[in-house]
């Protein structure tokens, strides 16, 4: 499977329904890594290290898209970031039914660089909270 065609859609909370972003160049979903915490006892075997899992900790998801600064959609980020509101997002993978889906707060909107022969872009970071997971529409 390939990225064309892949959505993404946020939803604040108290909507129903999903937007669609506009103009994406890229997306980068969140991650979700363990800490590690020791649980080597005197007795381990072979003297061998043991681990255990701890807290899962989530990743940035961030997103590059081509700044159109009269897009409501992409400006309501900036005004999210400011009010610090939680949103409800959903990468939709080109096949049109598979999702993962996290909330997130936006945690960075950052206008590029302007010249004079290039596209305006941004990248809006969103701080992922809560556990995320994979969906499939029916």
């Amino acid at each position: 499977m390939w990225g064309i065609g892949t959505k993404f859609q946020v939803k604040k909370e108290g909507e129903s329904t999903f937007t669609d972003i506009a103009r994406i160049r890229s997306i980068t979903p969140p991650g979700v890594t363990a800490d590690m915490a020791d649980a080597t006892v005197l007795d381990s075997e072979g003297g061998v290290e043991e681990k255990q899992p701890t807290i899962l900790r989530l990743g940035d998801a961030t997103l590059n898209v081509l700044f159109e600064p009269d897009d409501e959609d992409q400006k309501a980020f900036l005004e999210r970031l400011v009010n610090r509101e939680l949103v409800t997002c959903r990468i939709v993978y080109p096949d049109g039914d598979n999702y993962l889906e996290f909330k997130a707060y936006i945690a960075g909107f950052e206008p590029g660089e302007i010249t004079s022969d290039g596209l305006l872009e941004a990248t809006i970071t969103l701080a992922a909270t809560a556990k995320p997971s994979f969906g499939k529409e029916s």
